[in-house]
């Protein structure tokens, strides 16, 4: 399946996760939307800093994998904390409790392909 940049259009679906932490405002773009059966779903993300809130840390069956593309980017995972630069990526089990979120309050962009087992 093939996808062009201009085959997907950008939605602000969740809200830091669906949480209500204060991991900022997540605005999605589904790469593979239109393919079916998939156990993988990318996504190109702009991350904008939002309001603090409750932190609160996500947690759920599969796994995940970031790559960083612009401005840093901070990754809580279990008991440690990561910040990516641009050109840096992390893959993790997303059964450990984690949240992605802005660093130091600048903006982000991000690949992220999550896995999700059937």
């Amino acid at each position: 399946m093939l996808t062009r940049k201009a085959d997907y259009t950008e939605t602000t679906r969740l809200k830091s996760l669906e949480t209500h932490s204060d991991a900022g405002e997540l605005t999605f773009a589904a790469l593979a939307e239109d393919k079916a059966a998939r156990h993988m779903e990318p996504f190109f993300i702009t991350l904008e800093p939002g309001e603090a809130r409750e932190h609160v840390l996500s947690s759920h069956e599969g796994e995940e994998f970031l790559y960083a593309l612009e401005g840093p980017l901070e990754i809580e995972y279990g008991n440690d904390t990561y910040v990516l630069q641009p050109g840096d990526s992390i893959y993790y089990d997303s059964i450990v409790p984690h949240q992605v979120r802005s660093h130091a309050g600048e903006s982000a962009r991000f690949v992220a392909v999550v896995y999700t087992p059937v």
